[in-house]
């Protein structure tokens, strides 16, 4: 099977994201680390053998932020205040807004002039805080981490995608469109 074209490969700083609910945080990101995401398996029982099937569920595991803190602590104390709402005294009465986030990151080509994918975290919010070390040996600007839990995630096409697939939704059409490596 042979190309349709020159295929050039990603490179993981060509980025820029968006934490909406956290403008301090978002501009002292220094990386975003998706993990694993799993489509949950059930066991199908046969007299011979015990055959694994794929489930109905897709399981996401946690988002990864690692951030810079800045010399008036204002980062930390963000994150800190917005995770402080979602379980303070008066979390009950909070709207969904206070206590979520929406994270997206606008993937670039390697020339950083056009998005070519967006991923998009919806409902996000944080379930631990990093570590905060005061050493007074360091030399360096301190980092901690955040991680997010998040309810959906999806990944977008944009305009200018290169796949061949441009602005199609998938999970909405009943015929896959032509494969873009065959002749």
């Amino acid at each position: 099977m042979a190309l349709k074209k020159e295929i050039n490969f990603a490179r993981n700083n060509k980025f820029r994201y968006q934490i909406v609910a956290l403008p301090i945080l978002t501009a002292m990101t220094q990386s975003i680390d998706i993990e694993a995401i799993t489509l949950a398996e059930v066991q199908a029982y046969n007299p011979v053998l015990d055959l694994k099937i794929h489930g109905e569920k897709m399981v996401y595991s946690n988002l990864d932020v690692s951030f810079l803190i800045d010399e008036n602590y204002d980062v930390f104390t963000e994150i800190y205040n917005f995770t402080n709402v979602a379980v303070g005294p008066y979390s009950v009465e909070n709207t969904r807004n206070e206590n979520y986030t929406d994270i997206v990151i606008d993937v670039y080509d390697n020339n950083s002039s056009n998005i070519v994918r967006k991923f998009i975290f919806e409902d996000c919010w944080i379930n631990t805080i990093g570590n905060l070390s005061f050493d007074s040996t360091a030399a360096d600007t301190p980092l901690s981490t955040a991680t997010f839990v998040y309810q959906s995630f999806r990944i977008e096409p944009y305009k200018t995608d290169t796949t061949g697939f441009t602005n199609h939704n998938y999970s909405k059409i009943e015929q896959y469109p032509p494969d873009p490596f065959e002749t």
